[in-house]
Formats: C-alpha cells, sequence, structure tokens
C-alpha cells in the first residue's frame, strides 16, 4: 500500500518535471549545507581560551562512609588511583582528591574564577583544604542526599587559588542517578566565572536556528495530511519535523534550564527516542516514496538492527548516532535499489542519505552537539523541496482533470439544451417544430435557408441564414458566410491548398469553410 501510493506520486512527478524547484538547486543548497558544516566543525572542535582542564589528572577514588572531611583517608586500602572520567558516584558516596598545577600568572587574570563541575551528583568541594561551596547536599543514603544541579560552578575567591600546584578535595553521592552511565563525569575545570548554562548555551544557540524549519516543516505537512493531501506521506515527514524538533529542544535544554542531575537520564533517554524516531521516519518515508522489491524484509530488518545497536552500543552518544545512522541506512538501501532500476529520483535521494550518513561518521561526537542539527536541516529540506514539488505535480494535474470535469460538464449541459431545442420551421405556408439536434447543417440560399438533417433528409426554411443563426444553440458554428455547422457532429477537417478548408460531418455532408474563419473553426473543435 505505502509503495503504490509512494509510486503513483513519483509518477505525477515525473510527469511534470517543470513544477517546483528544480534538481539542480536542490544539489546547490545540500553543497552549501556541507560547506557551513565543515568551518563550524572545526570552530566547535578549538580549545576555549582561559579553561583550565581538570580530566586529564589523575584521581584518588575512596568509598566513604561519613562526611567529615576530617574522616576521609586517602590512603585506606579500599581507595583506587583512576582517570577522571572513571570515577564513578551513582548509586552510592565517594571521596575523591586530584592535584594539579596552575601556570603562572593564570591567577592574576582579572576576572573572577569559578570551579566548573558536570557530573551525574550532588557534591562538596575543598580546595586546598578550604570549601568552596556545595551543589545540593551529598548523603549517604537517597533520603539523606539532596539532588544537586548537573552543572555547577563554585566561586572561586581571590588567593584562594595559587600558581603551582593546588589540591581539589570532592565528597560526591548519586543515589537519585535513574540510569547507570559509564561516564558520568563530563566537565571539571577552571575558567572565568559564570552561569554553567551560559557557556552551554554558547555551545547550542546555532543550533537553535534550525528549530525554525522543523517548526514550519511540521505545520507544512501538517495541514497537507488534514486536508488529505498523500496523508500518509504528509503525516511521514511531519512526524521526522517533530523528530528532529523534540530532539534538538532536549540537546539543547541543558543551555536553557539547570535541571538537577538526575533529569540528565530523562534528557539521554529523549534524545535516544526522538533520534530513533527521526531515523525510522527517514525509512518509511523511503518506504512510501519507492516500490522496491522485499521491502518489507528491509524494513524489519532495519528496525530489529536498530534495536539491536541501541541495546549493546556502548555509551548514549553511540546509541543515540547508530538510532538515527542504521535507519538511514536502510533507507538508502532501498533507494539505491531504486536507482538501480532507473529511478532518476532515487539517485538523489542515494546521494542525500550517502552524504548525511558520512558526514556523521567523519565528525560523530561534534555533530551530535552543533552542526548534527545543520545536517539534518540539510537532509529534511531536501526532502521537503522533493515533496513540495510532487504536491505541485498533483496540483497541477488536479487543475487539469477539473478543466477537462468543467469542459464535459459544459459540454453535456450544451448537448442537453441542444436536445431540448427546437426551431419552427416555415415552409410553404406550413410550420413543423424541428430539434435542433437533428439538424446537421444550414446553407443560405438568399431569403430562404437549405436545412441538412442527420436523417439524410433536407428541408427549406423560410428566414435568412442570420436570423436563422440566431436561433440555434451554442453548438452551432458560422463557418461560411453561407453554411451553420453542429459542431458536435463534425468528424473531420480539412485544409485545401487554396488556404479554405472543408468540414466532414458525421451525416455524410462536407461543408466548405472559409479561409477567414478557419482559425475559429480550430479552436471550436478543440472545446468540442
Amino acid at each position: 500500500m505505502i509503495g503504490e501510493r509512494g509510486k503513483e506520486i513519483g509518477q505525477r512527478a515525473s510527469h511534470l518535471r517543470r513544477a517546483g524547484v528544480g534538481w539542480d538547486m536542490i544539489r546547490l543548497l545540500l553543497f552549501l549545507v556541507v560547506l557551513l558544516l565543515l568551518p563550524m566543525a572545526r570552530a566547535a572542535a578549538a580549545p576555549e581560551d582561559g579553561y583550565l582542564v581538570l580530566t586529564r589528572e589523575e584521581m584518588t577514588v575512596c568509598p566513604a562512609s561519613s562526611l567529615e572531611i576530617g574522616d576521609a583517608d586517602f590512603e585506606a586500602a579500599a581507595c583506587e588511583q583512576m582517570n577522571a572520567w572513571d570515577m564513578d558516584p551513582q548509586g552510592h558516596v565517594i571521596w575523591v582528591r586530584t592535584e594539579f598545577e596552575v601556570p603562572a600568572g593564570y591567577t592574576e587574570a582579572a576576572a573572577p574564577l569559578g570551579l566548573f563541575l558536570s557530573i551525574k551528583a550532588s557534591s562538596e568541594v575543598w580546595l586546598n583544604g578550604a570549601p568552596l561551596g556545595q551543589n545540593g547536599m551529598p548523603g549517604l543514603s537517597a533520603s539523606t542526599e539532596v539532588a544537586g544541579r548537573q552543572d555547577a560552578v563554585f566561586f572561586i575567591p581571590p588567593g584562594a587559588l595559587r600558581t603551582g600546584q593546588n589540591e581539589l578535595v570532592f565528597l560526591m553521592s548519586g543515589h537519585h542517578s535513574l540510569i547507570r552511565l559509564a561516564h558520568p563525569l563530563h566537565v571539571a575545570g577552571i575558567a572565568p566565572y559564570g552561569p554553567p548554562r551560559f557557556r552551554m548555551i554558547s555551545k547550542y544557540w546555532l543550533s537553535l536556528l534550525t528549530f525554525g524549519l522543523f517548526l514550519a516543516g511540521f505545520l507544512y505537512f501538517g495541514s497537507f495530511a488534514a486536508l488529505g493531501q498523500d496523508r500518509l506521506g504528509s503525516l511521514i515527514l511531519a512526524a521526522a519535523s517533530v523528530a528532529a524538533g523534540g530532539q534538538l529542544l532536549s540537546e539543547v535544554s541543558r543551555g536553557l534550564w539547570s535541571y538537577p542531575y538526575w533529569f540528565q537520564d530523562v534528557r539521554l533517554v529523549l534524545l535516544l527516542f526522538f533520534a530513533g524516531s527521526f531515523g525510522l521516519a527517514m525509512l518509511a518515508h523511503t518506504a512510501h516514496r519507492f516500490a522496491v522489491p522485499r521491502r518489507g524484509w528491509i524494513i524489519a530488518g532495519t528496525v530489529v538492527l536498530t534495536l539491536l545497536m541501541i541495546i549493546y552500543a556502548g555509551g548514549f552518544d553511540r546509541k543515540t548516532m547508530l538510532a538515527i545512522m542504521t535507519p538511514c541506512l536502510g533507507a538508502a538501501v532501498m533507494a539505491g535499489m531504486a536507482a538501480f532500476r532507473g529511478d532518476r529520483e532515487a539517485r538523489y535521494h542515494l546521494a542525500a542519505f550517502l552524504s548525511f550518513l558520512v558526514l556523521v561518521v567523519v565528525a560523530p561526537f561534534i555533530f551530535l552537539d552543533i552542526g548534527f542539527y545543520f545536517l539534518v536541516a540539510g537532509l529534511l529540506g531536501f526532502l521537503f523541496l522533493v515533496q513540495a514539488r510532487a504536491y505541485r505535480a498533483i496540483s497541477l494535474e488536479q487543475q487539469e482533470t477539473e478543466r477537462r470535469r468543467h469542459k464535459l460538464e459544459q459540454a453535456l449541459k450544451e448537448r442537453e439544451q441542444t436536445e431540448a431545442a427546437s426551431i419552427t420551421i416555415r415552409s410553404n405556408g406550413r410550420m413543423q417544430k424541428v430539434k435542433a439536434a437533428e439538424i446537421a447543417s444550414a446553407s443560405g440560399a438568399g431569403d430562404y435557408v437549405e436545412l441538412h438533417l442527420t436523417s439524410g433528409d433536407e428541408m427549406l426554411h423560410s428566414a435568412t441564414l442570420n436570423a436563422l443563426e440566431a436561433e440555434l444553440p451554442g453548438q452551432f458554428l458560422r463557418v461560411h458566410r453561407s453554411h451553420i455547422v453542429n459542431t458536435h457532429l463534425i468528424s473531420e477537417l480539412r485544409r485545401l491548398p487554396s488556404g479554405t478548408g472543408e468540414l466532414v460531418l458525421s451525416s455524410g455532408h462536407q461543408v466548405p469553410v472559409s479561409k477567414r474563419i478557419m482559425p475559429r473553426v480550430r479552436e471550436a473543435l478543440d472545446a468540442v
């Protein structure tokens, strides 16, 4: 059902290639999207000035049985040395100690400094033995813990940070975690003080520009679905727009709202859900548009493979990427099969999906934050243009159908009027009613008109040809100064070498056509 409807739309679009935006323009737009993404990715990868990274340092991590700093024993046998990324406060409470070097001149910066910490835990921090503050309140259990923010900043008083070696001690607990992440730490570093969400939104704000396209796509295709214009295809693209917009809002929520750390799990699940929904929408759209062999098996196999990727891939970033890439790969397979069978439009779909997949593979984590949404916008923009082009083709075809319907109704109306109309014939003192539909042609002969009937009979009418023309219905046409014909009975128009013409009627009569009236006769025949 999906494939048949898609094939029908594709055939309609191919009949009217002049409608909508040309393919050269679509290719140019895709090329410009790629050009825009590359410098953005490069900018995203550049290090931030004035940022002192702490995640490169080794950490001493110890289980905590007390919340008092004096009870922390970093020499205990249960303590471990580990990379910062491997420490895990989820579901329990830990003490963490690290030492780091501050370069000369760093502490002389005019702007106040802050310790930025993004981790799924409540925390309390000491710098060089002095307390810096709390984010929530760590506890030995969920009932005693107050969940802190996912992204926190601790103000560093002037003089607290010194050139050379410094020591940081953290007390962390993550009893309110909903999902256990392999690496709960995201950020640990020192930089000029400011709200953490401002730093986040500065990373995300460019991506928000694409939300307008996603919203417009939802409204545009949602309205088409409501009106019944390719309802299934419109619903699929409207759903894809909602999924892309939902994923974007879930991504940037970290910069719009300083949420508690447990909501990070909700955010990651939403990102995964919307990513998978977008990928499956791309798969459904391609299946709807191109009828290829074993389409059902390809869809089923792609869905199963996507679920396996989500279940077994490590890390939510990788799960989210694969939730989009796997269905898009299935869509590329179907588009490739249709292209191999000679569908020109499928070639462009194949190129779009392959370009999308290659760019995500080249810079996966950069694109998940910033450029990814421009890439999605480019892919959706391409599909929007293609679908709008198909709608335009369908609209033109519907207009042509409506024109033909109106023309047929007009012809039927005229036929009914003709069949109902009758002419009073006066001849030799007698008056006789003759149906107009029975008159094949009329020829003027002075004050008389010779009528040729469809039955083959002929009659004389005591009137001028001009008077008779005024009485006859609209399908009668003056083709010569001396002849009128019933256009419904015309079988053939012949053009003579002299420039005049000759009409052959279904009754067998032949009627001359003057050279001056030939264009009008052709127009009348085209309208019949």
